[in-house]
């Protein structure tokens, strides 16, 4: 039988083997996820042309320096990995649209993180985050994000500063009660709140017209 060790290595090389033959294709898009990596092979930054990566489910604590040369990169998937704090290097990649950083370990976010601002989907869910990350209000083309399943305990009146959000995901995260300015995100279509301790909701809610789906199970008000 193969050992853990022989495993890891053989996955290794066939990483290695994908980014060379990337490489040669230049293919915009690459799948690295479950090859159980505890490090990205710096080769990596070779794939200067990338525009989606995805290294979901792997043991990753940390990304290569190399990274940063992913200047055309627009998706990057890290759902599932080891990183703990997220990866200073991520903050160059300044082109990013959608970023899974969902199921990670982060208890917070970087000061910086704003740096990217050209996202439009942000998966934080099922972290260790505590509170809503203030960063997050200088985000002007967000349309996705996800926080559920943090402890943010409330949400903060800069909550209704991303205007342009389309979907919010906010399941089990502690909320106690709304801030009336959720009243400003009307753009919104589809609101998870369930698994909470919400009372109530805001009668600002009224402003949400465009609200298509509306989850707000397993709160106080359904006992």
């Amino acid at each position: 039988s193969i050992s853990l060790a022989q495993d890891t290595s053989l996955n290794y090389q066939t990483v290695l083997d994908k980014i060379e033959d990337t490489y040669h294709t230049q293919a915009t898009s690459l799948n690295l996820a479950n090859y159980k990596l505890t490090e990205l092979p710096p080769e990596i930054g070779k794939l200067t042309h990338l525009t989606e990566l995805n290294l979901a489910y792997n043991s990753l604590e940390e990304l290569p320096p190399e990274i940063r040369n992913l200047k055309q990169l627009r998706v990057l998937i890290l759902k599932e990995n080891a990183l703990r704090v997220v990866p200073a290097v991520i903050l160059e990649l300044q082109s990013l649209e959608k970023l899974d950083l969902s199921k990670t370990y982060l208890s917070r976010l970087p000061v910086a993180f704003d740096t990217l601002a050209n996202l439009k989907i942000l998966d934080l869910s099922f972290n260790g985050i505590e509170g809503f990350p203030s960063v997050l209000a200088n985000f002007k083309k967000l349309e996705w994000l996800g926080l559920g399943s943090n402890h943010l305990q409330a949400l903060p009146p800069a909550i209704g500063d991303l205007t342009t959000l389309k979907e919010l995901s906010l399941h089990n995260a502690g909320l106690h009660r709304l801030p009336p300015e959720i009243g400003n995100l009307t753009q919104l279509e589809t609101l998870t709140l369930s698994f909470n301790n919400l009372q109530d909701v805001p009668s600002e809610f009224s402003n949400l017209q465009n609200l298509k789906v509306l989850d707000i199970r397993n709160n106080i008000f359904y006992v």
